[in-house]
């Protein structure tokens, strides 16, 4: 049987079709794998991450939970744990709740990289408000 291909050649070499109409269209290349991909498969890295279903607010709930005692957070020569934290946080969102900060409310946040950032940052995420971070 003849293929498609050659059929439509054969029908325009009878016409007065330019030479140049009747080339074969090459084949698409190969799709070839990132390199990137063998060199996380060698150290052992996963291809794709299964992320929690959960809120970035809860998620300092469950570690204080799982990790209480361990260390959460290290600033010069303080440390602080998961539950200190937690502490931290859901003071500072009381606070934020008092001045209004509500579900969908937008924060921006001007704070150099320090413990208060983070307790800032899981406090606005535990009232569900967006942090935007000014840097």
């Amino acid at each position: 049987m003849m293929s498609p291909i050659n059929t439509v050649k054969r029908w325009w070499r009878h016409s007065d079709a330019p030479e140049a109409v009747m080339r074969e269209v090459p084949e698409a290349p190969v799709k070839r794998e990132p390199p990137w991909l063998a060199q996380m498969d060698r150290a052992g890295i996963p291809r794709t991450l299964v992320y929690p279903t959960t809120t970035l607010g809860r998620l300092v709930d469950q570690a204080a939970e799982r990790f209480g005692d361990a260390t959460a957070m290290v600033y010069n020569e303080k440390r602080w744990t998961y539950c200190e934290l937690l502490a931290m946080v859901k003071r500072l969102a009381g606070g934020l709740a008092s001045l209004g900060v509500r579900r969908g409310d937008r924060v921006l946040m001007t704070l150099p990289n320090c413990p208060e950032f983070v307790a800032a940052f899981f406090a606005i995420e535990k009232l569900g408000a967006v942090v935007v971070n000014a840097g």
